[in-house]
């Protein structure tokens, strides 16, 4: 029975140490009410100055309005830059996600939603400073 937990317990350590650095890599530090695009960018700025970035970034439409709020965390090791874009529609997506391809960034995040029958994007593009971190997958 002992030996049975001792091995249960290692298992669960091992699961724990593998995890732990995504889960801290992602702490979210910061999330914003939900504002205009305008209101968006100020506070862009201002996290900016803090060294928080948005790490994610949400859309809705209420009534007539589009509205985003976005998750801010701490700048990563490695990273050198980053753009986040909101609003986006499928073409706007695409010619950005090609130009910061083909300048060395990789998409952190993304996230959609519907206005009209159309998607709209909101995406986190990070430039690394070495060449293994520039594989990061989609959050």
């Amino acid at each position: 029975m002992l030996r049975t937990f001792r091995l249960r317990t290692r298992w669960l350590l091992l699961v724990c140490l593998v995890l732990a650095p995504r889960a801290v890599a992602d702490k979210i530090i910061h999330t914003t009410d939900w504002v205009a695009s305008d209101e968006m960018a100020v506070i862009l700025q201002r996290m900016n100055l803090n060294n928080l970035f948005p790490c994610h970034i949400e859309g809705r439409r209420r009534e007539l309005n589009l509205e985003y709020r976005a998750d801010y965390c701490y700048f990563k090791p490695g990273m050198r830059w980053f753009y986040s874009r909101w609003g986006l529609t499928e073409e706007q997506y695409q010619g950005y996600t090609q130009f910061y391809r083909e300048n060395r960034y990789a998409e952190y995040s993304r996230s959609t939603f519907s206005d009209a029958g159309n998607t709209l994007y909101q995406v986190t593009w990070i430039q690394w400073t070495n060449k293994q971190a520039e594989t990061s997958a989609v959050r």
